[in-house]
């Protein structure tokens, strides 16, 4: 079992002590969040400072930000004030899954699926997002940004609206003969024309940040084979400068040696985060490969215990590790504890089961007693009460 306690001996010759002992709760931050302590451990540490020559330009820009605040930074600190856990997760998902302009990137089914939760409930998130200073962030593209901002104006008018997006191509060419079959006047369609034109395109400028880094990516090879790619510059980023310079001060001699070891035991967290997230990757992907391929569209079972005996992390380290840590994959940007999914019978998993009863024909209408039986021609026994609440979670995302 790999224990850190013996990976900060072997690495640093250390102690784990009171400090090491309080770092561990990096273990529950993200990427953003832990270059950001790391920044204030350099600004606290004058022998300590990142070496930004080895930092990815995208975020570099975006932590040199010429803005006070980014527009992420206020979301996240926002969202994370005022809401709840579950709804919190579901902002994050959205939040990794904005696009430079501010679209949403993926769709209100597809996260529905992912975190298994009601497509209301997503659909909600969006509209908080939406909502956050009427910026309109989080729609899908132009066409419902410029119909959110002429709502928000009050000058949304549907037929002409519809008339503009049917007839884009004639509008470009002055030809408007379309409107002979509407009891639409010219003069009437071209002020409304005039509406649409002084909307925003997209609910953020070009130059605005809204980057933020999944914790790791997972890409797929020309052999279709998966490589793990972990965020892991800031292993070797944190730069210690020593001072060389022999005094009889004792005080002096002291600060120096506590410098010195607040950068061996920061540095010895930032390994051991990024060692430790680098095995269970390594296992979900294994686990999980014909999913991750989109060869199928169900998760093989797999929990955080299952985690933990494959990689000889406890419990506890795994709960942390996969706390608020989002990865890019094949299937876009998804929270780490979306590629687990329990055993429901046998060595099958819930993911499986939900996605059997959703192709079992007519399955919205027919008895849950009726779907039982069904399954079980697959090797799928489980209750009709089961099947019903897989079944209501699937009809509530649909």
């Amino acid at each position: 079992m790999l224990i850190l306690e013996n990976h900060v001996t072997n690495t640093t010759s250390l102690s784990l002590n009171h400090y090491l002992y309080h770092g561990i709760k990096l273990f529950k931050a993200s990427n953003f969040e832990l270059t950001r302590y790391i920044r204030k451990a350099c600004n606290d540490n004058p022998l300590m400072h990142m070496d930004e020559g080895k930092i990815p330009l995208e975020v570099l820009s975006y932590h040199h930000s010429s803005q006070a605040d980014s527009i992420m930074d206020e979301l996240l600190m926002h969202f994370n004030c005022c809401l709840s856990s579950p709804d919190k997760e579901i902002m994050h998902t959205l939040l990794y899954s904005l696009n430079s302009s501010g679209f949403l990137e993926t769709f209100p089914k597809e996260v529905s699926k992912v975190l298994r939760i009601p497509v209301n409930k997503v659909n909600e998130n969006i509209d908080r997002l939406k909502s956050y200073e009427n910026l309109g962030i989080g729609c899908l593209d132009a066409k419902e940004f410029l119909e959110f901002q002429l709502r928000l104006k009050d000058e949304y008018d549907e037929a002409c609206f519809s008339l503009f997006f049917e007839h884009l191509d004639d509008i470009h060419q002055g030809q408007y003969g379309f409107l002979d079959d509407t009891p639409m006047d010219i003069n009437t369609f071209e002020d409304y024309m005039e509406v649409i034109k002084n909307c925003s395109l997209s609910p953020l400028m070009p130059d605005t940040n809204v980057f933020i880094e999944p914790d790791a990516h997972i890409e797929t090879t020309a052999d279709r084979t998966l490589k793990i790619k972990l965020s892991d510059y800031l292993m070797d980023d944190i730069i210690f400068e020593p001072i060389h310079l022999r005094t009889d001060d004792p005080a002096f001699n002291e600060t120096i040696t506590r410098y010195k070891q607040e950068y061996e035991e920061l540095l010895s967290i930032v390994n051991a985060r990024t060692l430790y997230l680098k095995q269970i990757l390594s296992v979900i992907i294994h686990v999980q490969k014909e999913y991750l391929l989109q060869e199928k569209d169900y998760l093989n079972p797999l929990n955080q215990t299952e985690l933990a005996d494959q990689t000889g992390l406890s419990p506890a380290t795994i709960s942390r590790l996969m706390t608020d840590k989002y990865i890019s994959t094949p299937r876009g940007v998804l929270p780490i504890r979306a590629l687990l999914s329990k055993k429901v019978t046998g060595n099958i998993s819930a993911s499986f089961v939900r996605y059997m009863i959703s192709h079992t024909e007519n399955f919205r209408t027919i008895s849950d007693s009726r779907i039982a039986e069904q399954l079980k021609q697959y090797d799928i026994h489980i209750s009709r009460r089961t099947v019903n609440k897989y079944k209501n979670e699937l009809l509530s995302g649909l």
